[in-house]
């Protein structure tokens, strides 16, 4: 059995239908000790502080680059949050959570390795990104390429090198 501990809802949050939502991740900061929830919205990013489950604080809201997004996708690594779109013109950015509480600070936010992407996972173990159905330039002619699966290299968190695809 599960009970409800709180509720944040913006009545003024722009929706497509009834969607307003589409993902939350949970990240601990070990340093702090505390908790937190990203939530990821049709235009936005929003991180809340949940270390007192039931007084969810509000600590920033970040824009993607594109609105209306029915699917954005967000995970975290060595203490950055890596946020993709599937529709629009999208990009991957990348989010320095240290600075929460207080605020997240956007360090990269780029299309030339994803113009849209409708999931990403991290392989924390080897360093790596996946960015799955990913659009992105040719990195030769600028024309859009579609890859089933893209792989990053984060050996330098802030600066996602492109390793390769996987086609099925």
């Amino acid at each position: 059995r599960m009970s409800l501990l709180s509720r944040w809802d913006n009545d003024s949050l722009p929706s497509l239908g009834t969607q307003q939502y589409s993902e939350v991740h949970g990240w601990y900061d070990a340093v702090k000790q505390k908790e937190y929830a990203l939530l990821c919205s049709i235009d936005s990013i929003y991180f809340f502080d949940v270390t007192n489950p039931q007084l969810p604080i509000l600590c920033d809201v970040e824009a993607g680059r594109s609105s209306n997004c029915r699917n954005r996708s967000i995970v975290t690594y060595n203490n950055r949050a890596y946020a993709v779109a599937d529709q629009g013109n999208s990009s991957l950015q990348i989010f320095d959570l240290r600075y929460l509480p207080d605020s997240v600070q956007k360090v990269y936010d780029n299309d030339s390795l994803c113009s849209r992407a409708h999931t990403i996972t991290v392989d924390t173990l080897n360093a790596r990104l996946y960015l799955n159905h990913n659009k992105r330039p040719h990195p030769q002619n600028g024309q859009p390429i579609t890859e089933a699966m893209t792989v990053l290299s984060l050996q330098i968190p802030e600066s996602p090198v492109y390793l390769g695809t996987l086609q099925p």
